[in-house]
């Protein structure tokens, strides 16, 4: 009885695991070498808090990285940042330039929190809660509010 529970509870917690995304803790040196050195251009490995690996449904992986600072943020496996956050400010050198000077002019008492590179837009949440969504180009689109 003991063995059917103990099995059970470990078949449950692996069924689990693949469906809470898969999220595994991994190393600096694990990752794949176009990360490592796409990292290392703005950071030191000591300014690493956690880094994660999920497997995404479409086969890539995806890598999640959180700073002392409380920055986060996340590169693909092709070593293109993807998504970075931080309640504080997210660092200028991320920003596209011209999406930077956008916000700049238009919102200048605001800090960029979040900067996120979906296929067809990036999008840019500011201090004051506000998301502006720009075409690829770096061309304003809209403001979600």
């Amino acid at each position: 009885m003991k063995r059917m529970t103990l099995t059970a509870l470990l078949i449950s917690a692996f069924t689990l695991s693949i469906f809470a995304g898969g999220k595994q803790p991994i190393a600096f040196k694990d990752l794949p070498k176009d990360v490592q050195k796409e990292v290392s251009k703005s950071y030191n490995e000591k300014e690493i808090q956690f880094i994660t690996e999920k497997k995404e449904i479409n086969r890539h992986y995806s890598y999640e990285f959180t700073l002392k600072d409380n920055t986060t943020f996340i590169y693909d496996d092709k070593a293109k940042l993807r998504v970075m956050e931080n309640p504080d400010g997210i660092r200028d050198v991320f920003v596209p330039e011209k999406i930077l000077k956008y916000v700049q002019t238009t919102f200048p008492n605001t800090q960029i929190t979040r900067y996120k590179k979906e296929r067809s837009c990036q999008r840019v949440e500011l201090s004051e809660k506000m998301e502006l969504v720009f075409d690829n180009y770096n061309h304003f689109v809209r403001i979600n509010e």
